[in-house]
């Protein structure tokens, strides 16, 4: 389970702001989140659910992601909650992408396909060569999407290697997101 930090602030005449602590699964947290309002909300470990991929031709944009020879195959695209912010990156790629809608389906085929397979949906990057990109699996995608959730928790982080201009994927272990609630 996460620990999560809840302050209540902004809309409070009060200023003292009131902090609990309570003990909640990822899934309770992702209700939680998504019945607040959508500007209310700041959360250290969740992003804002994507609901576009960026594409190249038939395929969906991704990173150049770095494998050990020990690692399994893996998927990575990049994804996007808006408009505004897949616009912000393709005005920092020189490629030509076109946005699509993220469906369910593809989510749910692609998992289906292997269960083994790491799946990642790269979450708002705003520049194609970003030094540090949050990650959420297409499970967590998924199971926002069928919680009608406006938040996905993030998974994983991909870090740029310098030398190689590719990204090396790190899973987030035992993070205590914050949350903060008006």
């Amino acid at each position: 389970m996460l620990k999560i930090r809840v302050m209540r602030i902004a809309a409070c005449r009060s200023p003292f702001a009131v902090r609990f602590r309570r003990r909640l699964s990822s899934v309770d947290m992702l209700q939680q989140v998504s019945r607040l309002p959508k500007e209310a909300v700041m959360v250290h470990g969740f992003a804002k659910t994507p609901r576009y991929v960026l594409k190249d031709g038939l395929h969906p944009a991704s990173p150049i992601v770095l494998l050990a020879a020990t690692d399994a195959e893996l998927t990575v695209v990049f994804g996007f909650s808006d408009k505004p912010e897949y616009d912000t990156f393709l005005n920092a790629r020189s490629q030509a992408l076109t946005p699509y809608p993220l469906v369910r389906g593809y989510l749910q085929n692609q998992i289906d396909l292997d269960v083994d397979l790491l799946r990642l949906i790269v979450l708002d990057a705003s520049d194609p060569e970003q030094e540090v990109l949050d990650a959420a699996t297409f499970e967590n995608v998924l199971a926002a999407f069928q919680t009608d959730s406006d938040s996905v928790s993030v998974t994983h982080q991909l870090i740029r290697d310098a030398a190689s201009q590719g990204y090396r994927i790190q899973e987030i272990a035992n993070a205590t997101p914050e949350k903060v609630v008006s």
